[in-house]
């Protein structure tokens, strides 16, 4: 807070936080009066909240769910067709219906409407045919259907109901020719898994992880994609390797104008789409759940908030 700002002075004299890690004991808290906030209320309290009159507040902000995909030889990801038809084998409008609106589809690491999204060729949308012809190109077919292991959570940051969300994906999957088995592990196992290389004990054996991140600033795509980020040194888990993005991003980090980190950082994000080294699913809308006596609350899209302006009636 910036205290010689007049404008900036907190309306509240105080705030307190109680930790509750479970949803359900948010709700019935935020329900009971106990509380008047409540961070990430679950999906599908989100209708009945409002039926109640409670405030549900719903913000895009630098935040996707994807998974990581091993693209390592051995792997049926190493294959970017096989990449490109799981990305067209998700249904992301069911799996936002699932979520109650508290996610939006994702197409790529940033969401189509930003200006470093780009033109890519591909286009994520929910195509079963495609999937099915383009792991056809890849030599599965009805009697030899593509095979993977992929490392999920019981919970955690940003990962919203990642348990129902994958069984929905699974039957997508299937019916595709895609045999997805589950290796459903805690939160903190997964960050363990993510910071070391698919070929490490960590990971398990996997050939994806399906792990929450940010995009917070022009760096993030050099951490998840440059191959100088190969993990365990940075966030490119997967090992994916393209030498002409990877160029791409180098030089955006390099340069001053931001007009050419734009355009330099639009082009790697179309290979980024178009080579799929993700499965892109859905953005997360980081809900929020409010009494009717919150007044005065502008989310932001950021990681941070700003309660200076919060009241109460």
């Amino acid at each position: 807070m910036l205290y010689w700002d007049k404008t900036r002075i907190p309306k509240l004299d105080k705030m307190i936080v109680y930790p509750m890690p479970e949803s359900t004991t948010r709700v019935a808290a935020l329900r009971s009066g106990q509380v008047d906030w409540i961070e990430v209320p679950p999906p599908d309290a989100i209708p009945s909240l409002r039926q109640a009159g409670f405030q549900i507040s719903l913000w895009p902000y630098p935040h996707t769910y994807p998974y990581a995909f091993n693209c390592l030889e051995g792997s049926p990801f190493a294959d970017v067709r096989v990449r490109r038809a799981m990305n067209y084998a998700v249904d992301r409008e069911g799996l936002v219906k699932l979520l109650n609106g508290s996610a939006k589809p994702a197409a790529g690491l940033y969401p189509p409407e930003d200006q470093l999204f780009g033109n890519p060729v591909n286009k994520y949308t929910y195509d079963p045919e495609r999937a099915k012809a383009l792991l056809k190109e890849a030599g599965y077919g009805p009697g030899k259907p593509c095979k993977a292991k992929i490392m999920i959570s019981t919970s955690g940051s940003g990962q919203m109901m990642p348990i129902p969300m994958n069984e929905f994906m699974q039957q997508s999957f299937k019916a595709v020719g895609i045999e997805i088995e589950f290796d459903v592990v805690e939160w903190g196992t997964m960050l363990v898994a993510v910071r070391n290389a698919p070929t490490a004990p960590q990971s398990r054996g996997v050939h994806g992880i399906n792990i929450s991140l940010s995009y917070t600033d022009p760096s993030s795509m050099f951490r998840y994609y440059a191959t100088d980020s190969f993990a365990p040194v940075n966030y490119n888990w997967g090992h994916w390797k393209h030498e002409e993005c990877t160029a791409l991003l180098r030089k955006a980090q390099s340069v001053f104008s931001q007009a050419e980190q734009n355009d330099l950082l639009r082009r790697a994000h179309e290979i980024i789409v178009d080579e799929a080294p993700w499965l892109f699913i859905v953005h997360d809308l980081n809900p929020r759940a409010l009494s009717k006596k919150v007044a005065g609350f502008q989310p932001a899209q950021s990681w941070s908030q700003d309660f200076t302006q919060i009241s109460m009636v």
